[in-house]
């Protein structure tokens, strides 16, 4: 619980109690739609919202992390459609921290490899032990398992993700395990040997190893033909009638994140190439590197707030968004195994003395302005130029 622990120590200060606050957890490892038929999720949550405005008298304001900020986005949705003008009598305020609204790249190391960034990073001794205990196999064959990784795939195709000045998708870039790469003689760097993967050759690689089950959900995903099909995709459905609705994405930057893969296929089995690594093309052992929070780079993070939403094909009823930033300042002190009170770390950022003081403010009523500090408005400009 320490992840919430210090945003509730804080809001106890202002006057909140326990009674106050309502833990809303889910199952990370089911899709979204799979909430509610399995656990009745979003039912339990409309009931619990309606309860704390019935008691308080006043609306609420909702706070998700992560993967939760996906999920609240579709229950809008989902609620929505019972009732259109719900989510404006009930909700103030939801704030987003760390809102991966158009995917996280590392869905896909972990779908198509069962390896990522972190893996990458470790020691031999570290990695190692890790594949004595749960080796690359067996987490690949998990993480197939998980829905949820499906909604973390990345959104918005080539338009997003394309290498700014460059007609190449960065997320996949493959080539074959060479003869002498087997016997251990193949020269670092020749980045020019992998191929970029369309986004449809990635996609159409992930379904063909899933299980029955997910194949029909990435179905639904990649070419969604119902209206809820498209309820998690911030792209593909418009924020609901809520005109006095804010909605905050709070997240970090200035911290390397990994947002696309150099692959060996080695008779069908991809691993992450180490042997790459080119600092122009921003990519270290293997892994293409770019602005984020270490887990969801900058562009997932920030765009719709800062210009997706502000589109009135996506936001017909005037719902206001603000984007806050967090530059990653992680402590020197071997002590704060948590990055310290000025880090912005994907999951530590909960920790964070500047975003705590934000939430404060606006549980208090307040309204709070932008706060840019990355170059988010540039990479929405060239998005923006791009054919929608």
């Amino acid at each position: 619980m320490w992840f919430w622990w210090k945003i509730v120590e804080n809001l106890s200060y202002i006057g909140y109690d326990v009674a106050d606050i309502h833990f809303a957890a889910f199952d990370w490892r089911l899709g979204i739609e799979e909430l509610e038929i399995r656990d009745n999720y979003f039912t339990k949550l409309k009931i619990d919202i309606e309860t704390q405005y019935i008691r308080k008298k006043e609306k609420v304001l909702v706070v998700a992390h992560s993967m939760g900020s996906l999920i609240f986005h579709y229950f809008m949705q989902w609620v929505s459609e019972k009732d259109p003008k719900w989510v404006d009598k009930y909700v103030h305020s939801s704030v987003y921290i760390g809102p991966p609204l158009l995917g996280a790249p590392k869905a896909l190391g972990g779908l198509l490899a069962g390896e990522v960034k972190d893996t990458v990073d470790m020691g031999v001794i570290q990695y190692t032990i890790v594949e004595l205990l749960f080796g690359k196999k067996n987490r690949h064959e998990l993480f197939k398992t998980w829905g949820s990784l499906l909604h973390l795939l990345p959104k918005g195709g080539e338009r997003i993700w394309k290498r700014k000045d460059s007609d190449k998708l960065d997320l996949v870039a493959v080539r074959k395990e060479s003869k002498k790469e087997r016997i251990k003689e193949r020269k670092k760097n020749c980045i020019k040997e992998h191929k970029f993967l369309s986004y449809s050759d990635i996609f159409s690689i992930i379904k063909e190893i899933l299980p029955s089950y997910n194949k029909q959900l990435h179905e639904k995903i990649v070419i969604p033909k119902k209206k809820q099909d498209k309820w998690s995709n911030p792209l593909e459905c418009a924020l609901p009638n809520a005109p006095n609705l804010t909605i905050y994405s709070l997240y970090g930057v200035n911290k390397s994140t990994e947002s696309g893969y150099y692959f060996i296929d080695a008779n069908g089995t991809l691993k992450i190439d180490r042997n790459i690594s080119s600092r122009s093309n921003n990519v270290y052992n293997g892994v293409v590197l770019k602005d984020g929070d270490g887990t969801v780079p900058v562009v997932s993070l920030g765009y719709m707030g800062i210009s997706g939403w502000k589109k009135k094909s996506l936001n017909p009823y005037g719902v206001k968004t603000v984007n806050r930033e967090y530059k990653h300042v992680p402590s020197t002190s071997i002590l704060e195994v948590r990055g310290g009170k000025y880090t912005a770390e994907h999951v530590n950022i909960l920790g964070n003395i500047d975003l705590i003081r934000d939430i404060l403010e606006i549980s208090s009523g307040k309204t709070l302005p932008n706060k840019i500090l990355s170059n988010l408005q540039e990479i929405a400009d060239e998005i923006d130029k791009k054919t929608i």
